[in-house]
């Protein structure tokens, strides 16, 4: 990075536009003179200002880079033009400050306006860079590579604080360093391994407190050999793990034990309850089938009893079956009976419709005769007329020829007379144009005039319009003032409130607790004895002792709460206050900007005499711009109208020319149309129709009127023979239905008499008995469904009782409770065991899990162990707790880049010093163990072959020292940055405690560093310097600011 040149306006001392032209250095070695104020240091601000928005020293804000000098409307920013990696960049920024309002307030006064922090960054092809300012601050580091702290040191070796650095303490090197080298990341390192350390403590503790509660669950058997070994073990657990691991698992065997011979007599005990269970379920069963039995013979008793009811539905069911072929033969009958009516139906329905078939025929024959008639009478007039309609159709195709003709010509005319009105009308409107733009052309003439007052107009209304809504938003935020201090003078009160009542209770607390000190006080003295508090001997009214129970700590508490309602209160108060302070600076800018408002109303010339609403002020705004667009149009199209009138005249011309020509072309189609008109008018004399389509619609009806009375006769024909051959169909089928009827009349008498003979076979007297004795097939079926049932219950009961007496033959009952009490017993006894055994198995689960849970813990513990040893000497090492020195590891690494940087300040002090000393980092084995060490600094003299500290040197010793280290330290960071290349640099003052010999030198070392690309610039006002370096920026400060010239060496 490389200033080219440096603009600034009203910063610092430069209360003008004021141009640096770093260009004309290019490189090399120059000075910036000047006295003491002038301005010098200010430059290099100026630069560091316009990267980062920030001066180069820590004690100067941009904030108060606001020249004292500059006019109030001068604007306060800074310009830079740099080049970097072979690429051109200007940055322009504003600081944020306050000046003084260009506008008065109420009051004819006027007041301070804050102008708001801006920068710009334009890239090397022109653009600006997009985005906020805080990219804006970002994308500038990015170009240049180190942040402000880096580049001030790299740049800029500020006036007194490189001697700072060369006096400073190893502490405060610590914190420059870990600003400039950001090697804070070790810090933090060790502050985690610090953390680290810490939380494998507590893990320790933790899994200590793991173990002891998992010991605490071990349970050992009442009688157990081993209770006396293991309480021994438990007072020392963190040593004997493994005993204690050995000894729980024995522990563990011997619960098993107990357990196996628990379990084993609970399974006798359950041996013995299925044996006992079993003889009490054969007991149960043997008295059930004798039960079973007794009940079987009782069921054989009921069945028998109802034998004979059975025996008469047996005898209905079977009469039933006699009376079914006599049914049979009877719905015969009944379906013969049914197909005889039904056929003498269908006989009367035939009958019926052969009568009215037989007079369709008769109509039939009568349609015929006619249609044969009407045809013969007809056919020779139509076919005369159709031989006279083809003879004319010759001269119908000639009169259509002539017709076509006719209306194509009139068809032609009536465009010749349309294209007439159109132009005629064209030439109209091209007059009316032409008289419109000769108006329009006066017109923006006029408007040209009126748009520079409608300008001034709008401008006047914009300011109007710009304080009208200042106005409002003033008004508006006195609103949300009002309300904020309404709700201060509430939060007020309830402070008041509150303090009132915190003073009241602390008095209270505290009479209380001095009328209870006295009451003990006096419950002490004795008659004659002297009172420690007024010294009398006589005590005539001794203060009573109080009940209550007020502490001293009890008021203090009570002291602290009036205390801290006083300080509420005194807060609130001041808030208040402060509210009211901004509603009343509010109202006074209200105030202002009415009367800024009310001047711009009353300005010459101002057709306004008072302010509207806003959406009215904005509305007369929004017409006044409307108004000058539209005059500045119409003042822009002046020459546009005025190139159309040349064009209307031309078009004239052509419009008339044209016009002539179509006339002309009409009148000889007229004449044409005359002659074909005579034409037609001749042929149409001799024919009868109009046209031959007439003539051809007139041939197509005869000849359809011929074709319709041919096919009505073939139609009455058809019906004809349709008829007939109906009628013969249902004669027919007359027929076949009287036959059909006498064979269904014979068969239903022959099934009547086989019906009665029948009956009488059967053993029924007559038909009615017969159908009495018919069952339904539901009845039949639901009778025989009972006497099934009845038979197999007879024959289930006989079968179970028999089965039943075969089975309980030999058996007798047994008494059931004495079997229930046996088992009961042995139910008790099963119940206790399992108690036992569970609470074994309990005890050998919980050791089970406490010997699992141990092993891990242990386990644990020992890789905890191992972990924290590790970390502890990471930790210790980190923290510098180990000899010779305290060294931390952060100031380990910034001890390597405080080395570098010794390093490179030694071959430029060595030529400054001719060699006389050079500057050394203490020994690590004369660093102390108290406090910060480790970056502290020595001088070594070679003439004297031994170290002292560095305060020890000279003023001009001191100087060379400290330029040297600000050098190398600029180199270190410049390598740290990586590829940052800084090809500019100014120290500022010094030189003053230098004699002539050592400030050569060091001008020496500064012009070899500068090189043939390096820009070093010198700030001092020390005269010497003037003669030594030819290139001069000098700057002079009076009573109106700084400036600067530029002198060369003659």
């Amino acid at each position: 990075m490389k200033p080219l040149r440096l603009t600034v306006s009203a910063f610092g001392s430069y209360a003008d536009e004021t141009s640096f032209d770093f260009e004309r250095m290019d490189h090399g070695l120059f000075l910036i003179t000047g006295d003491t104020g002038s301005g010098k240091t200010t430059i290099f601000d100026a630069i560091c200002f316009a990267l980062y928005g920030e001066a180069s020293g820590e004690s100067r804000s941009g904030a108060m880079m606001r020249s004292q000098y500059a006019a109030d409307a001068q604007d306060t920013w800074v310009d830079l033009l740099f080049s970097d990696q072979g690429k051109s960049y200007r940055v322009r920024r504003s600081p944020s400050y306050e000046r003084v309002s260009r506008r008065k307030n109420r009051d004819g006064a006027y007041t301070r306006t804050t102008v708001l922090a801006k920068a710009a960054l334009f890239l090397p092809d022109g653009s600006e860079f997009p985005g906020t300012l805080t990219q804006v601050n970002q994308k500038i580091k990015e170009i240049v590579g180190v942040d402000r702290v880096q580049f001030s040191q790299i740049a800029m070796i500020a006036q007194g604080e490189y001697v700072r650095l060369l006096h400073a303490s190893s502490k405060e090197r610590k914190e420059i360093f870990s600003r400039i080298f950001h090697t804070g990341i070790y810090g933090r390192i060790q502050r985690i391994l610090r953390e680290k350390d810490k939380a494998l403590s507590e893990l320790q503790k933790q899994n200590e407190g793991f173990c002891l509660h998992a010991l605490s669950q071990i349970r050992l058997l009442p009688a157990s050999p081993y209770r006396a070994a293991w309480e021994e073990a438990l007072k020392r657990p963190e040593t004997g793990s493994g005993e204690l691991l050995s000894l729980l698992r024995a522990i563990e065997e011997e619960t098993r034990r107990e357990e196996e011979a628990a379990r084993r007599r609970l399974a006798a005990l359950i041996a013995d309850m299925a044996a006992g269970g079993q003889r009490l379920n054969e007991a149960e069963k043997h008295n059930g089938m004798l039960d079973s039995l007794a009940a079987a013979e009782q069921r054989c008793l009921e069945l028998e009893a109802q034998r004979e009811a059975f025996a008469q539905e047996e005898e209905r069911l079977a009469r039933a079956g006699q009376a079914e072929p006599v049914r049979q033969i009877e719905i015969q009958r009944l379906e013969a009976e049914a197909e005889c009516t039904a056929c003498g139906t269908r006989i009367t329905a035939l009958q019926k419709s052969l009568d009215k078939r037989r007079e369709a025929a008769e109509a039939a024959g009568r349609a015929r005769e006619e249609a044969e008639t009407a045809l013969s009478r007809r056919r020779p007039g139509l076919e005369a007329q159709l031989a006279r309609l083809d003879e004319a159709m010759p001269a119908y195709e000639e009169l259509d020829q002539k017709e076509a003709l006719y209306s194509a010509e009139k068809r032609r005319q009536e465009t010749f007379h349309r294209r007439e009105t159109e132009l005629e009308k064209t030439l109209s409107a091209l007059e009316a144009e032409k008289s419109r733009l000769e108006t329009a052309v006066k017109q923006a003439m006029e408007a040209a005039i009126r748009l520079e007052e409608t300008k001034r107009e709008e401008e006047r209304q914009r300011l109007r319009l710009r304080r009208l809504k200042a106005l409002l938003e003033l008004e508006e935020e006195e609103k949300r003032e009002a309300q904020a201090l309404c709700l201060e003078q509430e939060r007020l009160k309830k402070a008041q409130k509150k303090y009132d009542s915190a003073e009241e209770e602390y008095r209270l607390k505290n009479r209380q607790f001095i009328s209870v000190q006295a009451g003990i006080l006096a419950s002490e003295l004795k008659e004659g004895e002297a009172c420690p508090v007024c010294g009398s001997v006589h005590h005539p009214s001794k203060a009573l002792l109080s009940g209550e129970d007020v502490t001293e700590q009890k008021v203090e508490a009570a002291r602290r709460r009036r205390n801290q309602a006083d300080e509420a209160l005194k807060e609130a108060a001041l808030a208040c206050q402060k509210r009211r302070g901004r509603l009343e600076a509010l109202k006074k800018r209200q105030e202002e900007q009415k009367k800024e408002l009310a001047e711009a109303i009353t300005e010459p010339k101002d057709a306004y005499s008072a302010p509207g609403s806003l959406e009215e002020e904005e509305a007369a705004y929004k017409a006044l711009i409307s108004a000058r667009r539209a005059l500045e149009a119409q003042s822009s199209a002046r020459g546009a109208l005025s190139a159309r009138l040349d064009r209307l005249d031309t078009e004239k011309q052509q419009i008339s020319a044209e016009r002539s020509s179509v006339t002309a072309a009409r009148e000889e189609g007229e004449r044409a149309l005359s002659k074909l008109e005579l034409e037609r008018l001749q042929l149409k004399k001799h024919l009868k129709w109009e046209s031959q389509g007439e003539a051809a619609d007139e041939r197509a009806r005869v000849a359809d009127a011929l074709t319709s009375l041919e096919q009505a006769l073939r139609e009455a024909s058809s019906c004809y023979e349709a008829k007939n051959s109906e009628k013969s169909e249902t004669a027919g089928r007359l027929a076949a239905e009287e036959q059909t009827r006498q064979a269904l009349e014979t068969k239903r008498l022959a099934l009547i008499k086989e019906e009665a003979a029948l009956c009488r076979r059967q053993g029924f007297d007559d038909e009615a008995a017969c159908r009495a004795a018919l069952l339904t097939e539901d009845e039949k079926k639901e009778l025989q469904s009972r006497i099934r049932a009845y038979q197999n219950a007879c024959l289930e009961a006989r079968t179970n009782c028999e089965s039943l007496k075969a089975v309980t033959r030999g058996l007798k009952r047994e008494s059931l409770e004495t079997l229930r009490e046996a088992l009961a017993a042995l139910t008790k006894k099963r119940e206790a065991c399992e108690q036992e055994s569970g609470a074994l198995s309990a005890m050998r689960t919980a050791n089970e899990t406490g010997l699992a849970r141990l092993s891990a813990l242990f386990g644990e513990r020992r890789k905890i162990d191992g972990e924290k040893q590790e970390i502890e000497i990471l930790y210790n090492t980190a923290d510098g707790n180990v000899k010779p020195a305290r060294l931390d590891f952060q100031t380990y690494i910034q001890r390597r880049y405080f080395k570098e940087m010794i390093h490179a300040a030694n071959q430029r002090l060595k030529v400054m010093c001719d060699g006389s000393f050079l500057l050394k980092c203490r020994d690590l084995e004369r660093l102390g163990r108290q406090g910060e060490a480790g970056l502290d600094l020595d001088v070594y003299s070679m003439l004297q072959n031994q170290s002292r500290d560095v305060k020890t040197l000279s003023g001009g010793e001191a100087f060379m020292a400290a330029l040297a280290m600000a050098l190398g330290m600029a180199d270190i960071i410049q390598n740290a940055a990586g590829s940052v290349k800084i090809d500019a640099m100014f120290i500022d003052e010094g030189f003053g405690s230098l004699d002539e010999e050592s400030r050569m030198k060091a001008i020496r070392i500064l012009k070899g560093l500068a090189g043939d690309r390096k820009l070093v610039g010198i700030i001092s006002h020390v005269t010497e310097l003037k003669e030594q370096i030819g290139r001069r920026l000098v700057v002079r400060k009076d009573e109106r600011g700084s400036r600067v010239a530029w002198e060369a060496e003659a």
